[in-house]
């Protein structure tokens, strides 16, 4: 009986290791799942809230039509962002603005500036959408009439010169093939 004791102790405390294990592994899985779903949660409300915010009046337009006169495709990404990069002044502040009122305050974070940028390119027939990265946000234009079977990225907070092809210095966007 004593031998029976013995090896039912041994399976419990091997048990109770096991659940042990098992009760940390789920802590574990579900912090990482509740991360995770935070993290995706925040692009996803950050990707909307960008979208709606993506709107333009006339005067916007009416600019965008005339930083874009005599050229196409990527050109014209790369004069809207440098209009955007040259002309908004980089202020960071709690408010949440949309690009009409980046616009007429001419200050705003990357993901105002890329709320300008987006709304300027629609007004004259260009569609793009967001990606985030390193706590930073750029415009993406993909598969537009203008620029056909092109991926670009503009970004009109940093400016930095991308050189893509031989004959033509983009200095606001790159492009990805």
């Amino acid at each position: 009986m004593d031998e029976e004791k013995k090896i039912a102790l041994r399976y419990v405390k091997k048990l109770e290791r096991h659940l042990l294990i098992s009760g940390i592994l789920l802590l574990i899985s579900t912090v990482l799942f509740v991360v995770v779903l935070f993290i995706n949660l925040e692009n996803v409300a950050n990707f909307i809230t960008i979208t709606f915010f993506v709107n333009y009046d006339n005067n916007m337009k009416a600019l965008a039509q005339n930083i874009t006169k005599g050229s196409c495709g990527i050109e014209s990404l790369d004069r809207l962002s440098g209009w955007v990069y040259s002309n908004i002044k980089y202020v960071s502040d709690d408010h949440e603005k949309n690009a009409i009122e980046v616009f007429y305050t001419r200050k705003g974070v990357c993901k105002d500036k890329v709320k300008l940028l987006l709304a300027l390119a629609k007004s004259v027939g260009m569609k793009g959408s967001v990606m985030y990265f390193d706590n930073h946000v750029v415009a993406v234009f993909k598969d537009n009439p203008v620029i056909p079977n092109e991926i670009v990225i503009c970004d009109p907070t940093r400016g930095n010169p991308y050189f893509v092809r031989d004959d033509y210095p983009y200095k606001f966007c790159f492009e990805l093939k």
